[in-house]
């Protein structure tokens, strides 16, 4: 039976069919589920049929209706495109388990996408003159509300306790050689008040603090995997960059502050704030971080939170962040003068030609390389033993990765995407 010669009110009918269909049939593509609005083969046919057959329609009838017919198929591929997209972090985050968004709510901040203005502080210190600004675009992420506690560290302990370094007991001792810090020394990481009032951990590494969470993300995916219709989702925890540790602490911190600044000082467990001091018989006047009644660090929650919900983002401790500091001047070796410098425009997260022109300079230390390129991470947010300069989001304290000290934690960043389609990413 032959194609039937269609009038005009037949083909807009047809018109209407197409437009507001919805028997089309479901594909999968990767990992997403999307609706292919595709017209089917019998109205393309008879399409054609009315534009080859039908002596009717004008030449500027079948001129429109081929537009139309065009800008509908444009329209379904432009919705096909759109549906392979990965999607939006809040749009997860509604969709994710009761147990899994509870434990979420309880432990990290959405942060929204954002533009700033990195690398600007206020001061300068030895490594400050570093610092290049420029304008960074972070993208939606989770970020912990709070540092890393000893409680959640030694979970982690006891289960690798065979293959895994203990938080170093001595790094009291070693920082602050000349204070009464016996008691922080025997029972910070044994004594279980230090676990119930959730203390933040320190004395790590950043290699102990990668498998940490190298643990953690394990953990959380093997109980995603028992739950129904998020088998190919998967979570990773891990260290914040440089750049996301200072966005998150350029979102509260005044634009111009001093030590003792009163916005500061109901925020954060930070060296002279709000303190008072001691002089000692040399007359010397020394200052006192147990005004608040902590001479070290303060349990994590225990000052107020900031507008965004963050816990100690600045002070307390300070964070290890996963970039590297690189230290490009102490590589070159001064030999016969004091002035055969190289200068270079140096950045903290990147490095331009002049690096390249400066490991062929006679006086380049190869040596040093691997110490100077490889070893050296930044840590950001100031502590109980800085001073106010160092909460500033730029500022930084180049720390080597083997190294533990009383005063550096970790914060966590979560990132959620498709375990079978790696170029879905959800958060980065």
């Amino acid at each position: 039976m032959g194609m039937p010669t269609l009038s005009l009110p037949k083909v807009i009918t047809i018109l209407s069919a197409i437009a507001t269909t919805t028997s089309f049939p479901t594909a999968s593509v990767g990992t997403s589920r999307m609706r292919i609005r595709t017209p089917n083969k019998f109205i393309i046919n008879c399409f054609e049929t009315a534009f080859q057959k039908n002596k009717s329609f004008c030449r500027p009838m079948r001129t429109f209706l081929l537009l139309i017919l065009t800008s509908l198929c444009l329209s379904a591929c432009k919705s096909w495109q759109q549906s392979d997209k990965p999607r939006s972090l809040s749009e997860v985050y509604r969709n994710l388990p009761k147990s899994i968004k509870k434990e979420l709510d309880a432990g990290f901040v959405l942060v929204d996408e954002g533009t700033f203005l990195a690398g600007k502080v206020q001061g300068a210190d030895t490594f400050s003159a570093m610092l290049s600004q420029r304008r960074i675009t972070v993208p939606a992420l989770f970020i912990g509300k709070h540092e890393v506690t000893v409680a959640e560290f030694m979970e982690f302990y006891d289960y690798f306790r065979d293959s895994i370094n203990k938080p170093d007991t001595l790094c009291f001792l070693k920082d602050f050689p000349y204070l009464y810090n016996e008691p922080a020394l025997t029972y910070y990481f044994c004594h279980p008040k230090y676990r119930i009032h959730k203390y933040p951990v320190c004395g790590v590494s950043l290699e102990q603090a990668k498998k940490f969470c190298v643990w953690k993300t394990n953990t959380m995916n093997a109980r995603l995997k028992t739950m129904k219709g998020f088998e190919n989702m998967e979570v990773v925890f891990r260290l914040p960059t440089a750049y996301e540790l200072e966005y998150a602490i350029s979102l509260e911190i005044p634009p111009n502050f001093k030590d003792a600044h009163p916005v500061l000082s109901p925020y954060d467990n930070l060296q002279n704030c709000n303190t008072k001091g001691v002089v000692d018989e040399n007359n010397i006047l020394h200052t006192l971080n147990n005004a608040d009644g902590f001479s070290y660090t303060a349990p994590v929650g225990y000052y107020q939170p900031n507008d965004k919900g963050f816990y100690d983002i600045r002070g307390n401790v300070a964070e290890w962040t996963i970039t590297n500091a690189f230290m490009l001047t102490s590589k070159l070796k001064f030999e016969n003068t004091s002035f055969d410098i190289v200068t270079d425009n140096l950045s903290y997260w990147g490095i331009d030609s002049s690096f390249y022109k400066l490991k062929s300079h006679p006086h380049y230390n190869k040596m040093l390389e691997i110490v100077t390129d490889s070893n050296y991470y930044l840590t950001k947010g100031g502590s109980f033993a800085h001073g106010a300069y160092y909460t500033q989001s730029a500022a930084f304290i180049p720390v080597q990765k083997s190294e533990n000290h009383s005063w550096l934690g970790f914060r966590l960043v979560l990132v959620v995407f498709n375990r079978t389609s790696p170029n879905a990413i959800i958060s980065h």
